[in-house]
């Protein structure tokens, strides 16, 4: 007891004492008249057990217990440590087998110590629970301490009071939240700080996993198919050597004959067959894609990284942190910042290379032919001359051994692409994985940080800055653009004036500029590398490397055949324009039932008019003759189901009177086949549109799925898309409008090229209006030569095609019946105009000559590059909606 419960207790007994003084003296009283004596009443006290124990069941206790918290979390963490020391480890032992080092097995003590650190946790529940059960104990002793005491003047009732046990509470709740808080902090630290070690390492090896892959790939596709066509050269050049070494002793007439025998060889073997082979499989094994593959599949994975982790300078797990501590980084910018733009600039860089090496390769395949044929001719020419030094047979056999010395250099062009590949890009990878790996140190991490916490801040300011100054310089342009702009409508209304009282001259005719645009079209395209050729051409894809979009389209088309498999009616029709990519979605429709039931795929190349020609088309196509529609019918519905898919119903009918035989007819066919065959047709939207509203035939498909059009983003994807894959750099060219520009001449080169790329899609994008044909043939078109490994790309700007607003009427029907029917041949026009071949004739071939029509075996089509603006012009005539 304290000093002052001493003195209390020492009066307490004195005041008892004094207390009981009447009662001992009635007492003495009652003893003498031998009456029964009283006995004293005890000390009472009274206890409110409910407070008392609340406050030391409910709060002291729970405030001991949290005091296990740090000995849990100490353990947890603990155990997590080891367990990452032990990843590490493993990653280590992966970087020897891919170092190619001897030691790659794991010490014996690493496999001992996750038992070891589950024996730790064991003995830690152990230890918690000889805590817990003391920590009880102890209070249980308080309590009963207090027990006695309570209510006395050494223990007031008032200190365990609801008000002051509902403060305590508040008080061990929040001290325990708040320790909780900083433990969660710690682990949620140790866990990103890991998983940030686990997402990089993760990168890393897909990368390795992909290059290995990847060039494993390229080295198979060099060794097996183009060494192999080389070879093929080697072999037949060496049968030219052993031909001629046959006939050494030969006179000058059977050498004449044989040295002829083998030029025509040259030409008919060699260069025609064996060397055009061989370049086409050297372009046709695509081996910049399967470096682009490398960086796409380490693109996912980045897009894969948590966009949030939280880091710690100098942390320790074996204590909680406060939240004030943790700063919270982003490892996509991390690798965004530096380590990524310099992987893709080799990766590029590489792609480049092995583009130039291929186009060497090409070169010097295509010279073989050549410096064969040249030799022969010149040991020819040698024949009957009297010229000692230099005769006909050893001339054609140094002529050959050249040739064959040629052929075998090849191979060493081969093995530098190898190189390229192997060792160049692999240098490449590494050096991004070195940067990887940086990042797993947290010094590394904040350095980092700070240098893109700078590079942000200058940019801010810049933007700012350039943000102000744009303001302000936009001040004179606004007024003299109000000024430009009322002088245009004054002018356009003076000019408009003149027009109406032919007071101007109108231009009718085509321009020379067009002329020579229109002409040079294929010309410009073929000048143009055979793998930029093979990836820009506009033919259905069935590489889904390059499908972009049309996910929507090709649900609906799915959605449909398994309402058929069902039994409902699912007659479907795709409409779109030609090139924005039908096609190619039936391509991986097809693709995806190829093995589910029996696919039949027709397309009528020709137009079709009547039921003769109609039956006459299935039978060909289906190798069975059908005499009637019932038969035909017949053989549809036998059988198993099966999926028949129809391109182009605009070529089942001709625009003319009682032209729409066959396709009524078979729009019966398909209700009479719709339980056992699910039909899939395409057609054009603008010949679907007349073929509604004219024989409403909407009314016989239960799904009509339109190629809707998308976001100007995905022709810009699609074409950047396939100008990565090829390797080559890009540089895009001023207009006319530019070079007259003092602010675009102003501009540094990158910030011109920017305004130019935005500036070419926009138009791009203005034309073809998600016609993914359309966009392909303006770039071919667009691009104007190919110097240093770089395309370079004109302008849209330039181009007029004010010309078509002129053409005459007969001329506008004309290209609406192309329109609708996607092409006629003379015939099928003579036939929609109802007119004589010499009038059909004088319609066609102006256009024709003027580079708006082009012919393919026989059948005249719109122009590609004035696809757009025929459509726009018969719109605005109200020709076609």
């Amino acid at each position: 007891d304290t000093f002052l419960i001493k003195r209390g207790k020492w009066f307490k007994r004195i005041f008892r004492k004094i207390g009981g003084w009447p009662l001992a003296t009635g007492n003495f009283f009652r003893k003498l008249f031998k009456k029964p004596v009283k006995q004293r009443p005890p000390a009472h006290h009274q206890i409110k057990l409910r407070n008392l124990t609340r406050f030391y069941f409910k709060e002291k206790l729970s405030q001991g217990l949290s005091d296990l918290l740090d000995h849990y979390y100490k353990a947890i963490n603990q155990t997590t440590l080891l367990v990452w020391q032990i990843d590490e480890q493993i990653d280590h032992v992966i970087d020897n087998f891919i170092g190619e080092e001897k030691d790659i097995s794991l010490a014996v003590e690493v496999s001992q110590r996750v038992p070891d650190s589950l024996a730790m946790l064991e003995k830690c529940k152990e230890e918690m629970k000889a805590l817990a059960h003391d920590i009880l104990q102890k209070q249980a002793e308080q309590f009963e301490d207090a027990y006695y005491k309570v209510g006395t003047f050494e223990l007031s009732n008032r200190q365990f009071n609801a008000a002051k046990t509902a403060k305590l509470h508040y008080k061990i709740n929040q001290g325990y939240l708040s320790k909780t808080k900083a433990w969660n902090n710690t682990v949620i630290i140790l866990s990103d700080d890991w998983e940030i070690d686990a997402e990089l390492y993760g990168m890393i090896y897909k990368g390795l996993e992909s290059f290995h892959k990847n060039t494993t790939i390229v080295e198979r596709r060099l060794k097996k198919n183009v060494q192999a066509e080389i070879d093929k050269i080697y072999d037949e050049l060496s049968q030219y050597k052993q031909e001629l070494e046959k006939h050494s002793d030969a006179d000058d007439k059977d050498l004449k004959a044989l040295l002829e025998t083998q030029r025509e060889k040259v030409n008919r073997q060699l260069e025609d067959k064996l060397v055009a082979q061989a370049s086409e499989v050297i372009l046709s094994q695509d081996l910049p894609s399967l470096i682009n593959s490398i960086e796409a599949s380490l693109k996912l994975e980045m897009k894969q990284l948590e966009e949030r982790r939280a880091i710690v300078k100098g942390v320790k797990y074996d204590e909680p942190t406060r939240s004030s501590s943790l700063h919270y980084i982003s490892p996509r910018e991390l690798i965004n910042f530096e380590s990524w733009p310099r992987f893709q600039a080799a990766i590029k860089s590489c792609k480049v290379e092995i583009t130039a090496k291929i186009n060497d390769l090409q070169q010097e395949l295509f010279q073989l032919s050549q410096i064969a044929a040249f030799n022969i001719e010149s040991a020819m020419s040698l024949i009957g001359e009297d010229d000692k030094k230099n005769k006909p047979y050893d001339v054609a056999i140094e002529g050959i051994d050249r040739t064959i010395n040629k052929t075998q250099a090849l191979s060493e062009h081969l093995e530098a692409i190898r190189n390229t590949v192997n060792k160049d890009l692999y240098i490449s990878l590494q050096k991004l994985n070195s940067s990887l790996e940086q990042f797993t140190d947290n010094e590394n991490i904040y350095e980092i940080r700070v240098r893109i916490a700078k590079a942000k801040a200058i940019e801010r300011s810049k933007r700012l800055k350039d943000e102000w100054a744009r303001r302000f310089r936009n001040i004179v342009p606004i007024v003299w653009g109000l000024i430009k702009n009322n002088y245009n409508k004054g002018n356009n209304l003076v000019q408009g004036l003149f027009k109406k009282y032919g007071l101007s001259k109108q231009t009718t005719a085509i321009s020379t500029e067009i002329a020579d645009f229109l002409a040079e079209a294929q010309l410009a395209v073929e000048r143009l590398p055979f793998v930029y050729q093979r990836l820009f051409k506009s033919i259905p894809l069935q590489d889904s490397n390059l499908f972009e979009g049309r996910k929507t389209e090709l649900n609906e088309l799915n959605n449909a055949y398994n309402n058929f498999m069902k039994g409902r009616f699912a007659a479907t029709v795709i409409t779109g324009e030609k090139g924005t990519g039908v096609t190619t979605l039936l391509n991986f429709f097809s693709k995806e039932l190829s093995t589910s039931c029996e696919m039949i795929r027709l397309d009528s190349k020709r137009s079709l008019e009547s039921s003769d020609d109609l039956l006459a088309f299935f039978s060909e196509s289906l190798g069975k003759k059908f005499d009637n529609v019932d038969k035909l019918v017949a053989h549809l519905n036998a059988g198993s189901k099966k999926v028949l898919i129809l391109e182009n119903l605009q070529k089942h009918y001709l625009k003319r009177v009682n032209g729409f035989e066959a396709l009524i007819i078979l729009a019966e066919i398909i209700s009479l086949t719709s339980k056992h065959v699910f039909w899939v047709t395409t057609c054009t939207i603008y010949a679907w549109s007349y073929l509604d509203k004219t024989i409403r035939l909407s009314e016989h498909f239960g799904y009509q799925i339109a190629m809707n059009e998308f976001e100007d983003e995905i022709i810009t994807k699609i074409i950047t898309k396939r100008h990565q894959v090829s390797g080559y750099n890009l540089q895009f060219e001023p207009a006319t409008n530019h070079l007259n520009s003092k602010k675009f001449k102003k501009l540094g080169e990158k910030e011109r090229q920017e305004q130019l790329h935005k500036e070419y899609f926009n138009d791009l994008n203005k034309i073809v209006k998600s016609n993914i044909g359309l966009a392909l043939v303006y770039w071919l078109r667009s691009t104007k030569e190919v110097s240093d490994n770089t395309i370079h790309i004109a302008s849209l700007k330039d181009l007029d095609f004010g010309f078509m607003s002129s053409l005459p009427l007969d001329k506008l029907h004309a290209l609406t019946y192309l329109l609708l029917h996607d092409g006629l041949s003379e015939e099928e026009f003579c036939k929609c105009l109802n007119k004589s071949l010499v009038r059909c004739r004088a319609i066609l071939y102006p256009l024709f000559e003027d580079g708006i029509l082009v012919e393919n075996n026989g059948y005249y089509l719109i122009n590609p590059l004035l696809y757009r603006q025929t459509v726009a012009l018969l719109k605005s005539k109200n020709i076609i909606h």
